[in-house]
């Protein structure tokens, strides 16, 4: 029996395919397909976001001016949307958004520190030590919530808060204890979260 020799190599298009050649028309395409994602998708997605905060913004004025919302309703409506963005920006950010849930979510802390300082500043609705203990909390929440998502900004933005609320609702008493006891933990929580994440 005569031994089987190699197998013929297949000719035409069933040997194998080959890719075309990587021209300067296909990489044309790519871009314009990629600047039209990006015109289509991030710029109109920050258009609209401030077009609705305009919007949001001439409303409360305008519901201010005539006196619809009262003084301690401003307070709550504040507390509510800060906490909304916050939420709406962790839920961004576990479905795979994770700029812009980091966005909203550093945007509703500004706006509880906003709204806790215009209750203690501007309004006189709560005394120094609740405004001090609010404040401390939603500093302590912004460190946690860096910490989770590894976010240098949000830390960034929750040390600065830290470090700005005995600013905010310093009085006339001599607090120099609680004052240096806080700032101390503030710095120790600071340089461990800054070690645990390897942040500079």
């Amino acid at each position: 029996a005569a031994a089987a020799g190699p197998a013929p190599a297949a000719e035409g298009p069933a040997a194998g395919v080959v890719d075309p050649p990587f021209t300067d028309d296909a990489r044309t395409e790519g871009e314009a397909r990629g600047l039209e994602e990006a015109i289509g998708g991030r710029l109109l997605l920050y258009v609209g976001t401030i077009v609705l905060v305009l919007g949001a913004a001439f409303f409360l004025k305008y519901a201010f001016d005539r006196e619809w919302v009262t003084e301690s309703m401003r307070v709550v409506l504040g507390g509510l949307v800060g906490m909304a963005l916050v939420v709406g920006g962790l839920r961004l950010g576990r479905a795979g958004y994770q700029a812009y849930g980091q966005v909203l979510t550093g945007g509703g802390l500004a706006v509880l520190y906003l709204a806790i300082y215009a209750a203690f500043g501007f309004y006189g609705l709560i005394g120094s030590g609740v405004a001090f203990a609010l404040l401390t909390m939603v500093t302590a929440g912004a460190a946690l919530l860096a910490d989770s998502q590894n976010s240098q900004p949000m830390a960034v933005m929750a040390i600065g808060g830290g470090f700005l609320t005995p600013f905010l609702v310093g009085g006339t008493t001599d607090a120099q204890v609680t004052l240096f006891s806080y700032v101390v933990l503030l710095v120790l929580g600071t340089l461990y979260l800054a070690r645990r994440r390897a942040w500079p």
